[in-house]
């Protein structure tokens, strides 16, 4: 690609039904484009008929279409339900190909032909290695190929990220767990050119533009810890020598039980990065006595957690830190094209209303100023590569920042 330049634009849609949302929701978001939209992103509500919000917004645009369903949207600097919101990028800096691949039997054989798919339709052997640019002060380098990563919960995710990466090499990955309105009943989906039902969308966006990617939470750690002892898969059998679930429930109190109490309770594991990783019991078995975590299939045993404290300003400080990195990943640039946002739906049970769901977003617009369009949704697990522990997280904010300075 020559140089060039990257235009966004934001729409938002409560309408009645999934196909006036999201004709609606691309109708305000490609208004003010100087162009036809190159990739158009939908975050929309399972509570709509997804396959009626992609066909509305596919019979308005050719432009390349990806996206999930969620556990609530962003758009700008307010939080949503039962909505859709699109982000229309459009300009000769930008060129995108998407492609999905249901799970079947073998999730990371369907991440694996997804990526490869993606990779193919982009026509040009896309250079997944950074690009060294000028920024005023020096050399930076900066992704060529950014790609993003929608994938229904309703299967092991621990193969996922391994096989796309192991396509994609060093590239830079933002992504996300689809979510279904905390409904947990199936209703997930996600878009690459058409829906996908229990599988993996994969978008490979080819830029010639700086961009960045970060992941914060933004979570301390207390003083009190726990060393894995026994661990089989996901399952923690033994912490300190003691059944695990004693060990926990001794610390935290008989509310162990409750499936959303543990989210308010994680571990942190320091994984030599500037925050602990968070993991999260999502099961338990009472008469085992054992916890399952979150990626816990990454956790050996000797590896020390610490059990977090989250709290509201946790997540606005969280939210803070990672437009910050990610700002300064991509040159702390002057023109910002638009910010998306993978933020997890367990961040709400730290925000309680829409008015402290609004401080965290208020924090990005912050950083960038009033003009960028704000796009994203509320995730059931967010996904960055690089990292050096997988690329699946929990209880984070991932941002992608998108700007209009050529490389």
């Amino acid at each position: 690609m020559t140089m060039g330049t990257v235009r966004a634009g934001v729409g938002h849609s409560t309408g009645t039904d999934g196909s006036e949302a999201g004709r609606e929701a691309l109708a305000a978001a490609v208004t003010d484009l100087p162009d036809d939209p190159t990739l158009v992103y939908v975050f929309a509500s399972s509570e709509f008929d997804t396959t009626a919000v992609f066909e509305a917004i596919d019979a308005e645009t050719d432009a390349v279409i990806a996206g999930t369903t969620t556990a609530g949207e962003i758009v700008n600097t307010s939080s949503y339900t039962e909505s859709v919101g699109v982000l229309a990028l459009a300009g000769d800096g930008i060129d995108a190909a998407t492609a999905g691949a249901a799970y079947g039997d073998d999730v990371g054989a369907a991440a694996t032909t997804a990526t490869e798919a993606a990779l193919s339709a982009l026509g040009a052997n896309p250079l997944a290695t950074d690009c060294v640019a000028e920024d005023g002060e020096g050399w930076a380098s900066y992704p060529r190929l950014v790609t993003s990563v929608f994938a229904d919960y309703e299967a092991d995710t621990a193969d996922l990220m391994p096989n796309v990466t192991d396509v994609l090499g060093s590239a830079t990955v933002h992504g996300g767990i689809a979510a279904d309105d905390w409904k947990y009943d199936g209703s997930a989906r996600v878009l690459a050119d058409e829906v996908v039902e229990r599988g993996v969308a994969v978008t490979a966006v080819e830029l010639d533009v700086k961009s960045g990617v970060s992941v914060r939470h933004g979570i301390d750690p207390t003083d009190t810890s726990f060393e894995i002892t026994a661990i089989e898969g996901d399952t923690v059998s033994e912490f300190d020598g003691r059944p695990a679930l004693d060990a926990y429930e001794e610390i935290v109190g008989p509310q162990v039980t409750n499936d959303q109490f543990r989210i308010t309770v994680p571990l942190g594991f320091d994984v030599g990065e500037e925050e602990p990783r968070i993991h999260v019991a999502y099961a338990i078995d009472e008469d085992e006595r054992t916890m399952s975590f979150t990626g816990g299939q990454r956790l050996s045993v000797g590896d020390v957690g610490k059990l977090m404290d989250p709290n509201g300003d946790d997540v606005v400080r969280g939210a803070a830190g990672a437009i910050d990195t990610a700002l300064a990943a991509a040159g702390d640039p002057d023109d910002v094209a638009a910010v998306v946002v993978h933020d997890c739906l367990c961040r709400w049970f730290f925000l309680s209303n829409t008015e402290s769901r609004e401080r965290e977003l208020d924090a990005l617009r912050n950083a960038v100023g009033d003009n960028v369009p704000i796009v994203g949704w509320y995730t059931a697990g967010e996904l960055r590569w690089p990292d050096t522990f997988g690329g699946n997280f929990d209880q984070t904010m991932v941002v992608w920042v998108l700007t209009n300075e050529s490389l």
